[in-house]
C-alpha cells in the first residue's frame, strides 16, 4: 500500500500543497479534508494581486523566496492555454503616496516598474509621488475550482468534514498537511494566530480598467479590476472576528475609493456583494 497524505484545508494554500505533492511524488495516495470548500473559503473572497502585504514578522529572505516562486507560478499559467480557466491575468496600475517612499523589494519582479511623473501625478492631486508597474492577478473564485479539477483527474480524494484533532487522523495517514488557517488556533491549540478581517466591495464598473492602491487617513484603500468585477477595499483589521460587513467599514471604502477614481460614483452601478 502507498503511503496515505491528508491536506486538511481546502483554500488556496490547501489545494495548492495537495496538487503539489500529487506531482512531486508519483503514485502517492492524497486527501484534503475540509469543512469548507470553495466557493466558501476565505480565498474566494480574496483579489488575488501579488504583492507581498502584511508579512509580520516573517524572515526578509523568505518572503523574497515565496515571492518569487510564487510570481513564476503564476506568470507560467498566465503564458499558458488555461490562464482564463485558470483566472490569472496581468493587470497594471498605480501605487500612489502623500509622501515619497522607498522602493518596494519587488520593484525587480514585477513588469515595467517606474516612479510616476508630475504630468503622471496630475491626474491624483493630493498625492505628491507614487509608481507605476505591471502585476500578476490570480482570482480566487477561478482559480481554486481550477485545481480540485486537476487534484481529482490526478486521483485526489475529497472529503468534508470537521477535524477537531490532528491526532484523530493519526492512525489513517502517513502524513498529514495542516493548511487550516485561522482554524489552526483551535485544532492546534495556538493563541498566537488571529484573524486579520478583510472587507470589500464587488462592483460593475467595467470601464475601470487599471489598478489603484493608495494609503490616506490612516486607511489602504484599493481598486483591482477582475474579469467579471472591480474589488474596492479595504480592511485590515488584527483580531477582529467579525465576519459580516461592518457599515462603517462600507462607508469608509466606498468614500475612499471613490476619492481615488471619481467615476465610480456614476450610476446606474450595480454592487456584486
Amino acid at each position: 500500500m502507498g503511503h496515505r497524505v491528508c491536506v486538511v484545508g481546502a483554500g488556496v494554500v490547501g489545494l495548492s500543497s495537495a496538487v503539489c505533492i500529487q506531482e512531486k511524488v508519483p503514485g502517492i495516495q492524497v486527501t484534503v479534508l475540509s469543512e469548507k470548500f470553495s466557493p466558501h473559503t476565505t480565498s474566494d473572497g480574496a483579489a488575488g494581486f501579488w504583492e507581498p502585504h502584511i508579512l509580520s514578522d516573517t524572515p526578509q529572505e523568505l518572503v523574497r523566496r515565496w515571492g518569487d516562486e510564487t510570481w513564476d507560478h503564476l506568470k507560467t499559467l498566465y503564458l499558458s492555454p488555461v490562464a482564463v480557466d485558470v483566472g490569472v491575468m496581468l493587470l497594471s496600475g498605480y501605487h500612489l503616496h502623500k509622501q515619497p517612499q522607498q522602493d518596494p523589494t519587488w520593484a525587480s519582479k514585477v513588469f515595467g516598474f517606474r516612479h510616476l511623473t508630475k504630468q503622471d501625478l496630475q491626474q491624483f492631486p493630493g498625492f505628491s509621488s507614487g509608481w507605476f508597474s505591471t502585476h500578476l492577478l490570480c482570482e480566487g473564485k477561478k482559480y481554486l475550482p481550477w485545481l480540485m479539477t486537476k487534484f481529482k483527474k490526478a486521483g485526489g480524494k475529497v472529503q468534508q468534514g470537521k477535524v477537531t484533532s490532528l491526532t484523530e487522523l493519526a492512525d489513517h495517514y502517513d502524513v498529514v498537511v495542516n493548511c487550516c488557517g485561522i482554524g489552526a488556533r483551535e485544532l492546534v491549540g495556538d493563541s498566537t494566530v488571529k484573524p486579520v478581517r478583510g472587507q470589500v466591495y464587488r462592483v460593475h464598473a467595467p470601464w475601470i480598467k487599471c489598478f489603484f492602491d493608495a494609503e490616506y487617513d490612516g486607511h489602504d484603500f484599493y481598486i483591482f479590476p477582475c474579469a467579471n468585477n472591480v474589488v474596492l477595499g479595504g480592511t485590515a483589521q488584527k483580531g477582529n472576528w467579525n465576519l459580516s460587513p461592518h457599515p462603517t467599514d462600507s462607508k469608509d471604502i466606498w468614500e475612499g475609493c471613490c476619492q481615488l477614481v471619481p467615476s465610480l460614483r456614476w450610476f446606474p452601478h450595480r454592487p456584486c456583494e
